[in-house]
């Protein structure tokens, strides 16, 4: 996290906060006694995850593999997406968040240079998902359909007055 505020301008105990946080309802408990003060949170699981009583995640991965895995989510407040008020075209693909990406990346690369590999640096290049066109507008023609009425109507307002 020192990686990631360094790399954004941020101060530690200001802008980043670090919790130690054992289970998925603390972390929510803290949400509720801070409204409207985290956008996004990273919770590092360094050896099981208490999503409810009884159901753990397992956060150690090393017994199939050599390497060193780390295990981290990315929570944040998925509403700042919405750019309708009303909820826009749910047809539509959900919105990327830059600042989400840009925050795992400096993640990922923060993990790079705390192993002492901060010779390799990742870079990253997103895009939209492809949108495809609804069929029922394919190929239509509302000036062939709707011509008559759009062209009469003007006419028909002089008419009255």
């Amino acid at each position: 996290m020192n990686y990631v505020a360094s790399s954004n301008d941020l101060r530690m105990d200001q802008d980043i906060k670090y919790l130690e946080i054992r289970a998925a309802r603390d972390y929510m408990e803290h949400l509720v006694k801070n409204p409207n003060q985290t956008y996004m949170g990273v919770i590092f699981c360094n050896d099981k995850w208490e999503i409810e009583a009884g159901i753990d995640l397992p956060c150690k991965f090393e017994t199939q593999t050599s390497s060193k895995l780390l295990f981290y989510n990315i929570i944040y407040n998925s509403s700042h997406n919405l750019n309708d008020p009303l909820g826009g075209d749910f047809s539509a693909t959900y919105p990327k968040d830059v600042l989400i990406t840009k925050l795992k990346l400096d993640l990922d690369n923060g993990i790079l240079a705390h192993f002492g590999r901060s010779s390799l640096k990742m870079e990253i290049k997103i895009q939209d998902f492809p949108k495809l066109a609804l069929r029922f507008w394919s190929g239509m023609d509302m000036v062939a359909i709707m011509g008559a009425f759009l062209f009469l109507i003007p006419y028909l307002v002089n008419v009255i007055f």
